[in-house]
């Protein structure tokens, strides 16, 4: 019986190491046709960080991205280099170097070795290693140095072997990848550990194996550290081996077949295909791949034309899916498909039937920074690695407690609540115990989570809650876990949505598929019979979303980022609005695929689905798709039709205990690394010569004849850089973006006109859209002297100043003139005023005279007295005011009085009149024209009261009001217009001649004294609208 168990397990074997051989694709290395490539002997290549080859050739280094080469002048060339921080440091034939990757110039790093330490016949160097910490390592054929970049100073180190006889060659040197302190010295005589700290070099390097052991596994060559503590190496004429930094054991996988056979070869290449592969090679041989997980030997590289294979000189895996080759001194290149699921087996253990174990899921635990991944019929969960090796195991206690109607896996899903805690279910609910360091069934752990003979298909956890749903078709219950308080409740489906006939009937036709749940934990949905279901999580109601036909029964769906579902099924898949369960969009299958599971990416915003001829990911927020075909196109037999994405790994199930995996940066081809960038900066058909190139140059400032700017960019692309689309812009020159392809990428801009300009340009990535990274060149033209803004600035200043100059000179001119006119103006009033009152004195004078002369006739002798009294103090203030143009509104106004006076004697009670002065206003601070209100007060008297039949009166008034004086002559006369009817031959022209002077008069005496005197006239009217007489305001300003 063991042995025909054992031989089955040896065929399940056979067959998954065939499996695996059958999916490794033959790699064919073509040659570099550039015919200008093809003029240099290509010693050794290298990448950096942007996605560039760096050529060592006689005297000088190329730069290749696929469309650009561009060469360096370079003493020698180099053996090895590696790039750190912008910087190629390398090694050459006589010494070190660094080449700055910005500036395109190269500095030799001296290195004075006393003559003990020296070596007389070069190459003395094997290796060179460029630390975090700023410093350089470089092997030595008799040690090592270790050199700083910033002091210029170096130390070297002698390594001897084992026996302590005589020093050794470093071969390779590599930093520890858990302790930066630590460096791994791969020597003629094993592997050594170095302690940066305290300088401790120290060998311990013992085979694990004494009897496959060879005096040949000491010659270690190259040397690969990974994540688990190992350091892969290649030993010369043996193998790859393996060492473990912690015990110091190393194993050798040794050639027993294929083109390296038996004969010793120097294994001098050795680079990472991916986390599970190596590249490996020799001088005289093609390269082949090595499976550390298979620890299998293939041999599946050739080149395209064997009569070229004339010796190898280096080998490169740039790790974006190109593997670059050194053959008889020219490049060559193979694509390496990495677009491909990498089998997985954990066959060599035997605790369980490996024939009947199906691959349920597997989950990555950030916080422990390891998977953990079931098997249906395993007793025990395994921890694996980032690498997908066993760590460990975690047991699963069987449950025995209850009688199980359906007998299902002891391990069906498992899931990660917040804490960090894990639950798993399969026949029971189980969670793993700390303490026990195992998983036991809930009850013990939590007891009041107990479930009588339930059994669990699958467990979701949301935002605090598991939910979990039953594998008994009668069952129609949701479980749902509150994790904070341990307890659970359920949701059940009614029987209205889905009726049940008969207990038979159910059992025939209930069919019962797995839960998911939204991520916000609202909306639950569920497969029952023919239908899907949703489960208001929040309200418990349950509605029908979708109908499917018999044979769709197993209809797969999930929920994706959006909280849409999706559906399928026969006819498609169907995308559905949880608000209104209305199908939204539509996506036809593939032709002839079978559909087998769905899975939703979380946070990727991405779909999978599962297919007979490999895997779909819809990506639906950028709508795009990805194709991960199997290597035949059609499903494995063995593979279990479940799908997982963890740790951003895509996971196919596989009966056998196997899964196989491909990682997602494989597989979602992200352009946002690539951009584009300027390669080469002419003006007027000459090279820019700057201490930066071009690809770093972010701003450039020109003179002004410089301004013939001719701009050529490129891309980093090997695969399709005849088909790669580019755009660009000179912001300030061009409108809109300016379209071109790969045989125009050399832009000329003519006649730049002085200013700032941004050349912005930018590449289309593989799914149509443009690049958001855009290239940027901040341009500035400089101008002439005579174009500056200083030179503009002073013309403008000069103009300005000659400009306000002629206007002052003519503002000070017309001043000039003005004052003159205006002298000469008040001159000419001034004699009219005088002019007028020698015409006034007369004629008054005739008339008082007169009135004088009746007084005496009527022998009315002492009204004539007080008559001529009153006249002889008229004349004589007259007379004293003859001369001033200014006197006191005091003297004004008892000129006035006076004058009434007379005139009221003179015309006897047809004329009266008042003088009301008010007694805040101080009349003697307050300097007037002389003569002013005279006018006005005769005219008054003339023209509106001696022509009315009955009289009148003149009210004279003087008020102080908001800070102003006001003079005000009333009567109530005929009017103006009537007056102006009058034939009186005197009466207009005096009125016109006396009231126009006087407002002359004003307004110049506001002019020479600045202030503001003003004079309003108003006809006063009845209710009747009748003329009621005349008033005149003079308006004064209080002087301070």
């Amino acid at each position: 019986m063991n042995m025909r168990r054992r031989g089955i397990l040896n065929i399940i074997f056979f067959l998954s190491v065939n499996m695996i051989a059958a999916q490794e694709d033959t790699i064919t290395f073509y040659p570099i046709l550039n015919p200008v490539m093809q003029q240099y002997d290509i010693h050794k290549i290298t990448t950096t960080e942007n996605g560039k080859l760096w050529l060592s050739v006689n005297d000088g280094i190329l730069s290749w991205d696929g469309n650009e080469l561009q060469a360096f002048p370079l003493d020698g060339f180099f053996r090895y280099a590696c790039f750190q921080n912008d910087k190629l440091y390398m090694v050459k034939t006589l010494g070190l170097c660094d080449f700055d990757i910005r500036t395109g110039k190269t500095h030799s790093l001296p290195v004075n070795l006393e003559p003990e330490n020296s070596v007389p016949n070069p190459p003395a160097y094997t290796q060179i290693l460029a630390d975090s910490d700023g410093t350089v390592w470089a092997g030595r054929v008799n040690g090592f140095i270790h050199y700083n970049l910033s002091t210029h100073t170096h130390k070297f180190y002698s390594v001897y072997s084992n026996s302590g006889k005589h020093r050794i060659a470093v071969n390779s040197i590599i930093s520890d990848p858990r302790n930066s302190e630590v460096l791994w010295l791969g020597t003629d005589d094993g592997i050594f550990k170095f302690d940066k700290r305290t300088h401790e070099l120290k060998r311990n390097f013992n085979s694990a194996c004494l009897k496959d052991s060879s005096s040949a596994d000491s010659r270690v060559l190259k040397i690969f550290a990974t994540n688990d503590n190992s350091i892969w190496f290649t030993a010369s004429g043996r193998g790859i081996g393996c060492y473990d930094m912690n015990t110091g054991k190393y194993v050798i996988y040794p050639f027993y077949n294929g083109p390296y056979g038996t004969n010793e070869k120097d294994l001098v290449f050795f680079d990472r295909r991916n986390d599970d592969e190596f590249y490996f090679g020799a001088s005289d041989k093609m390269p082949g791949v090595f499976n550390k997980i298979t620890k299998r030997y293939s041999f599946n590289i050739k080149i395209f034309n064997e009569a070229a294979l004339n010796g190898i000189s280096d080998l490169l895996a740039d790790g974006n899916g190109n593997l670059w080759c050194i053959i008889s001194g020219q490049l060559y290149k193979a694509i390496v498909n990495q677009n491909s699921f990498l089998p997985v087996s954990l066959n060599k253990l035997n605790q369980f039937n490996w024939g009947e174990n199906f691959f349920r899921t597997i989950i990555w635990d950030e916080q422990e920074g390891h998977y953990y991944a079931v098997f249906s019929d395993a007793k025990k969960i395994f921890v694996l690695d980032s690498t997908l090796r066993i760590t460990n195991t975690i047991p699963v206690e069987i449950d025995t407690k209850g009688k199980k109607r359906l007998k299902l896996p002891e391990i069906f899903d498992l899931v990660l609540d917040k804490k960090g805690r894990l639950w798993v279910c399969g026949n029971s609910l189980k969670v793993f115990d700390k303490i026990r360091k195992k998983v036991i069934p809930v009850y013990k752990l939590f007891p009041e989570l107990t479930f009588q003979d339930q059994q669990f298909q699958n467990i979701v956890y949301r935002n605090g809650y598991l939910f979990l749903q039953s594998s008994d078709p009668d069952n129609r219950f949701i479980y749902r876990i509150n994790l904070a308080s341990n307890s659970c409740d359920s949701i059940s489906i009614p029987d209205d949505i889905i009726p049940i006939l008969n207990k038979n009937a159910a059992h025939q036709k209930f069919y019962q598929e797995r839960i998911v749940v939204d991520k916000n934990g609202k909306h639950a949905y569920v497969g029952i019979d023919n239908y899907i279901l949703q489960i208001n999580l929040y309200t418990q109601k349950v509605r029908k979303v979708l109908r499917v036909t018999i044979r769709d029964t197993k209809s797969w769906y999930a929920v994706d980022d959006d909280d849409y579902l999706w559906v399928t099924s026969s006819d498609g898949i169907k995308i559905i609005d949880p608000q209104t369960t209305r199908i939204m969009k539509k996506i036809d299958h593939l032709n002839s695929t079978i559909r087998y599971r769905m899975y939703n990416m979380a946070g990727f915003g991405t779909m999978c689905i599962l297919h007979s001829g490999g895997v779909i990911l819809y990506d639906y927020r950028k709508n795009k798709t990805y194709q991960v075909p199997f290597h035949d196109g059609t499903l494995p037999d063995d593979l279990n039709q479940v799908i997982a994405v963890a740790n951003q790994h895509l996971f196919v199930g596989s009966r056998s205990a196997m899964f196989q995996h491909i990682p997602l940066s494989s597989v979602i081809q992200d352009d946002k690394k690539k951009s584009c960038y300027l390669t080469n900066i002419s003006l007027f058909n000459e090279s820019l010569l700057s201490d930066t190139l071009p690809e770093y140059l972010y701003t450039l400032q020109l003179p002004y004849n410089k301004n013939f700017v001719t701009l050529t960019f490129s891309s980093v692309d090997f695969e399709r850089f005849a088909q790669v689309e580019y755009r660009f812009k000179l912001v300030g020159v061009d409108k809109a973006w300016v379209y071109t392809n790969h045989s125009r990428r050399n832009i000329s801009y003519a006649n730049l006109k002085p200013g700032n300009y941004i050349f912005c340009t930018s590449i289309k990535n593989k799914d149509g859209s443009w690049h958001d990274n855009e290239t940027k060149l901040h341009l500035t033209i400089a101008p002439a002297w005579w174009q500056t803004k200083w030179f503009k600035i002073g013309c403008v200043f000069i103009a300005f100043s000659l400009v306000s100059g002629l206007i002052h000179w003519r503002i000070k001119t017309v001043r000039k003139q003005e004052k003159r006119k205006a002298k000469i103006e008040n001159e000419i009033l001034n004699i009219e005023a005088k002019a007028l009152r020698a015409q006034m004195n007369p004629h008054f004078i005739f008339n008082c005279l007169n009135s004088i002369k009746a007084l005496i006739q009527e022998n009315e002798n002492e009204k004539g007295i007080v008559y001529l009294t009153t006249f002889s103090k008229l004349i004589r203030t007259l007379f004293n005011n003859a001369d001033k143009r200014q006197i006191s509104l005091y003297d004004e106004i008892e000129t006035c009085k006076l004058y009434l006076q007379l005139e009221a004697m003179r015309f006897g009670k047809k004329f009266s009149y008042s003088v009301n002065v008010d007694q805040n206003v101080d009349m003697k601070s307050i300097d007037v024209p002389a003569l002013i209100i005279q006018p006005f007060i005769e005219n008054a008297i003339w023209h509106g009261i001696i022509p009315k039949e009955k009289g009148g009166a003149v009210q004279l008034t003087v008020i102080k009001e908001n800070g102003t004086v006001k003079i005000m002559v009333e009567d109530d006369g005929i009017g103006r217009v009537a007056s102006q009817q009058n034939k009186s031959v005197s009466g207009p022209a005096h009125q016109s001649k006396g009231i126009n002077l006087t407002q002359s008069r004003l307004e110049l005496d506001n002019l020479l004294r600045q202030r503001e005197a003003k004079l309003e006239i108003i006809d006063k009217m009845d209710e009747k609208g009748i003329a009621g007489g005349t008033t005149i305001i003079i308006t004064l300003a209080e002087e301070s």
